[in-house]
């Protein structure tokens, strides 16, 4: 809890910017509070700090992995498909 509190004097995150964190990596079941510090660092590196670039920032990344398990899954599907392994 002590970290949590200290981002909100070391790098200007609101409370509400803090919970967007959290939530953002319990979303990719990465619980740990070192990734969650060095997701914290990354943002305040990134210059977000605002809830508005938050949620920018989360719908960018969301729609990034979403077009890469898209071409994966393609892929997939295309070397099953030819079924190379046999």
């Amino acid at each position: 809890m002590q970290n949590y509190l200290s981002w909100q004097k070391s790098f200007g995150f609101s409370p509400e910017m803090i919970l967007l964190l959290i939530q953002y990596c319990v979303s990719k079941k990465k619980t740990d509070w070192r990734y969650i510090e060095k997701v914290a660092i990354s943002w305040k590196n990134q210059e977000i700090d605002s809830v508005e670039k938050v949620q920018e920032y989360i719908k960018k990344s969301e729609d990034k992995w979403s077009s890469i398990r898209k071409i994966l899954k393609y892929f997939m599907f295309s070397v099953t498909k030819i079924n190379i392994f046999n």
